[in-house]
């Protein structure tokens, strides 16, 4: 299992380090794992921070309703 820097995960989503910093001390970013003095990630937790970072626009939501058959009703 190949583990991530800090720095990778900034350079992997486009943040800066100190940003990726910041939210490890805010507990605000991917779950790490510290080992000694050192700080990884799990490719993994990175894609599970990603996918519940997005933000579903009302296109988004009106896609995934198509594409369960729901069909939302006009009053009209």
């Amino acid at each position: 299992m190949a583990l991530l820097t800090e720095a990778d995960i900034a350079e992997r989503i486009g943040v800066s380090l100190a940003t990726v910093q910041r939210w490890r001390r805010e507990r605000k970013g991917p779950p790490y794992i510290k080992i000694a003095a050192s700080v990884r990630y799990r490719p993994e937790d990175l894609e599970k921070f990603l996918d519940s970072s997005v933000v579903k626009t009302s296109v988004h939501k009106a896609a995934e309703e198509s594409s369960e058959g729901k069909h939302s009703v006009t009053a009209g």
